[in-house]
């Protein structure tokens, strides 16, 4: 069994195929998707999408790449957040690759993210790209741990992922902390090069997932 932790079907090269899209992923073991949000005025095409297939759910956030678009706040976040289909808060996080200047409205969206997450008790959907001391810094100064979550993005080395591991080791804890921790990003980064049709995951990754879509809420133990 499978879980691919991060989608875009609504985008409109894969929205138009949707019954395709589901039976290639019966085919292939696939049992639940997380469709993933990139700015407040698609959500309700991503919520959309996750509501026709009862295995298929959604986040609420907006990406980092995402410059001309409507800031969120964290109220904006947490009143989406009560949807029963979402389970997350992201896409979120910082990228210095594809954007460069003064991005400090970046880290404030990141901020909010993390603070969102906390109130809303749902883990964090996180894109970090050339960016890495800065988002460990932020993580660490909002209390991202308290809510954990799936770093999505993740082009840095060992050495970075060392601060966030959790606790435990276990490849098949639910714990939402592990999502997080080394084996997790490095099954990631593993199963895009292997098979991108289950590209981003990991045993860790789908243990935290299968909580979530089970109870339609964030795991916080």
């Amino acid at each position: 069994m499978f879980v691919d932790s991060h989608c875009h079907l609504d985008f409109p090269e894969l929205r138009n195929n949707l019954d395709a899209i589901s039976a290639a992923m019966d085919e292939n073991q696939v049992t639940h998707a997380l469709c993933i949000s990139v700015e407040l005025p698609t959500l309700a095409a991503v919520l959309e999408v996750a509501q026709t297939h009862e295995r298929w759910y959604a986040t609420v956030g907006v990406h980092p790449d995402y410059e001309e678009t409507p800031e969120p706040t964290v109220e904006q976040l947490v009143n989406l957040a009560v949807h029963s289909k979402v389970v997350g808060i992201g896409e979120t996080g910082l990228d210095y690759y594809r954007l460069s200047g003064d991005l400090e409205w970046q880290r404030e969206r990141f901020r909010t993210h993390i603070r969102a997450a906390r109130i809303a008790h749902k883990p964090l959907i996180i894109h970090t790209r050339s960016a890495a001391e800065d988002t460990l810094r932020i993580m660490k100064e909002e209390g991202a741990e308290g809510v954990g979550g799936v770093m999505h993005c993740f082009t840095e080395s060992e050495a970075v992922v060392s601060p966030m591991r959790c606790n435990t080791t276990r490849s098949d804890s639910p714990c939402v902390r592990c999502c997080i921790s080394g084996s997790a990003l490095r099954m990631e980064r593993i199963c895009a090069k292997v098979n991108p049709s289950i590209r981003r995951t990991s045993p860790c990754v789908l243990s935290l997932l299968v909580s979530l879509f089970s109870s339609s809420r964030a795991v916080t133990g």
